[in-house]
């Protein structure tokens, strides 16, 4: 796969939730996040270019601060012989107060 993103991924295996228009929320495996975007893992199908909204809580030092965003999906990539799928996903409308716990989690890592 070929990175896109402008700014540096960092590792991080956590639980999320994933919401997409007209479904009930769905559970998903962060990979990796970024100030730009994220790499997630789905155990179903997604289109390129759909609008999802993620929900995670960021480790800093102190707490886990809680963060989300309107996300357009980048990149899917199915993984072979499952039914899971990588999303790459692209931050598109965040808080003030969202970006700046993704900034301090970025900055600390």
């Amino acid at each position: 796969m070929i990175n896109r993103r402008f700014s540096p991924r960092f590792p991080l295996r956590r639980e999320i939730t994933l919401s997409l228009p007209e479904k009930a929320a769905q559970p998903a495996l962060l990979l990796d996040i970024s100030l730009g975007g994220a790499g997630i893992l789905v155990s179903f199908s997604a289109e390129a270019g759909s609008t999802v909204y993620f929900n995670a809580q960021l480790p800093l030092s102190d707490s886990a601060r809680d963060f989300s965003a309107q996300c357009r999906i980048a990149t899917v990539q199915k993984l072979k012989a499952t039914e899971s799928h990588v999303l790459g996903l692209e931050f598109m409308n965040i808080s003030d107060l969202h970006r700046k716990h993704l900034a301090q989690f970025v900055r600390h890592y």
